[in-house]
């Protein structure tokens, strides 16, 4: 059984890894070492992904300390090419991104040429997010998660305490609009990622995260990594049940075939069949990252002790990552 989030969760006197369930209020990171190695090593993003039934969003914002980053990403259900991908990097100094916290909310901003985006975490679990570029507007309001957050926090070899907070099914509005078409609905899901911590050098993980109901009509969501925070970030969602598992298996980095998700414990086994990919290469002399973001639908079943859950195409996301920043 998983225990409260604390009101202050104080990484610098935590024992690591650590499982949580309830909204990330405050926290406090342990600031060790010299101030040089703390700004190339912290690294912070604000995520989200949407289910929009017959399409998914997907939406970050990156701050890695000497660069910002924010993306925004959109497909509809089985097609090949995104309807749109938007980009765009920045210097912080200059176009700053801001994870901020006053008045009971977290805000992740970007301010970049032809992009601007914005997540706001409120206290008591509400979530809003906004996006405005050349012939792109999004807007999205969304209600308490339905199931509780997971809170975990792990070391990193090579780094140190690293802390991530998921959100799963927030019940939502969201309106799109890019060139001449619009996509409005007032019944899309939204899970999202908020980390912040001290990362080694070279990073690599897999993940996958999926929500929606089984064949029988169970409430089901999942985040799944291998690598990276390891098995305290594998957690079950099973209506308001939270089951914790062992650390993910994840066979799949290219969009164009399924990938094969399991766990270590057994009590998952899917297959993600692709729709569409985000695959981006960069090369920025010292700095490097192969992302492989890929949206699509999980089919397989899940153990959860009193039974088997049966899931059968439910949309999420599953990603590779191996950077070196």
């Amino acid at each position: 059984m998983l225990l409260p989030t604390p009101a202050h969760l104080d990484l610098r006197t935590a024992e690591f890894p650590l499982q949580h369930k309830g909204l990330l209020r405050a926290y406090t990171l342990p600031w060790s070492r010299t101030a040089l190695w703390r700004f190339l090593h912290h690294k912070r993003w604000g995520y989200l992904w949407v289910d929009g039934e017959d399409w998914i969003l997907g939406m970050a914002i990156v701050d890695l300390g000497y660069l910002a980053k924010s993306f925004v990403f959109f497909v509809e259900a089985e097609q090949k090419t995104p309807v749109f991908y938007r980009e765009a990097l920045a210097l912080p100094g200059l176009s700053p991104v801001l994870h901020s916290t006053q008045e009971q909310v977290r805000t992740a901003k970007f301010h970049g040429p032809g992009l601007r985006s914005r997540i706001q975490w409120f206290e008591e679990g509400l979530l809003n997010f906004q996006v405005e570029g050349k012939n792109l507007s999004i807007s999205g309001q969304a209600q308490r998660p339905e199931q509780a957050p997971l809170v975990a926090a792990n070391l990193l070899s090579g780094g140190s305490a690293n802390l991530t907070m998921k959100t799963m099914r927030h019940s939502a509005q969201v309106r799109i609009r890019f060139q001449n078409r619009e996509w409005k609905t007032a019944h899309a899901w939204v899970a999202t990622d908020l980390t912040d911590g001290f990362l080694p050098r070279s990073t690599r993980w897999s993940w996958a995260s999926l929500s929606g109901l089984s064949l029988t009509g169970e409430r089901v969501s999942l985040n799944l990594v291998e690598g990276f925070n390891g098995a305290c970030e594998c957690l079950l969602w099973v209506n308001d049940l939270q089951i914790p598992l062992e650390e993910g298996v994840i066979e799949g980095q290219v969009p164009d075939q399924n990938w094969q998700i399991r766990t270590r414990c057994g009590k998952v086994q899917l297959e993600f069949q692709p729709w569409c990919a985000l695959w981006d290469q960069t090369r920025l002399g010292l700095v490097s990252s192969d992302f492989r973001q890929v949206y699509g639908t999980y089919s397989g079943r899940i153990t959860t002790g009193q039974k088997i859950l049966i899931i059968e195409k439910l949309r999420g996301i599953a990603e590779y990552q191996d950077v070196l920043w």
